[in-house]
């Protein structure tokens, strides 16, 4: 749920977690991301297009999109194009790598669709640490750029860790050239408890 601000209220939301596939392998976060629980490596379109329906005539009115990485799934941009058309508040979670590739669906059939990139630092070597992979950063970061400009870019999300603590600053500047918001959250390990996870406080 979120929390509403103005009304004082929560707001019940209902995420999709579409797919199992990740390019990444953060540190924080188990193989799957938000669908490790799941025996589907990927949800179809017709159960999702099922499922929000269904959401939307009991009274739920945000949905947010998430993985695994979304713009793996090999139907990105039909899953893009009926939230587009959907009467609800609608996210979609993404790591941003892949921004490039779907650009042309995003610009399609994005609008309407508030997206979320997860950035956890502005500097490479970083970067690389706690995404576990290498060769990601500048492609990430020129995803982060394509959003904006197609105008779709909500919010960066940043996870904080003792290796990127001191970026905070420069991370609240990067969001302002972007015209973007940024959220800092602490960490918050899928599937893994939190006496199994010192090494990265």
């Amino acid at each position: 749920m979120n929390y509403n601000v103005e009304t004082k209220d929560f707001v019940p939301y209902l995420a999709f977690a579409v797919n199992k596939a990740c390019s990444f392998r953060c540190v924080y976060c188990e193989e799957g991301g938000e669908s490790t629980a799941s025996t589907q490596s990927q949800v179809g379109l017709k159960e999702l297009v099922e499922r929000s329906i269904i959401a939307l005539e009991e009274g739920i009115q945000k949905f947010r999109i998430t993985g695994g990485e979304p713009m793996l799934h090999p139907q990105f941009g039909r899953i893009l194009e009926h939230f587009s058309q959907v009467p609800a508040e609608v996210t979609l979670n993404t790591a941003g790598f892949f921004t490039s590739l779907r650009k042309d669906e995003i610009r399609e059939f994005g609008q309407g669709i508030d997206f979320i990139c997860s950035v956890d630092s502005l500097r490479e070597e970083t970067f690389d640490r706690i995404t576990q992979r290498r060769g990601f950063y500048k492609q990430t970061i020129e995803g982060t750029k394509i959003l904006a400009d197609i105008g779709v870019l909500k919010r960066l999300n940043m996870i904080l860790l003792p290796w990127n603590k001191d970026e905070v600053f420069d991370m609240i500047t990067y969001c302002k050239t972007l015209g973007c918001d940024l959220k800092i959250a602490d960490i918050a390990r899928v599937t893994q408890g939190y006496s199994q996870s010192n090494s990265i406080f």
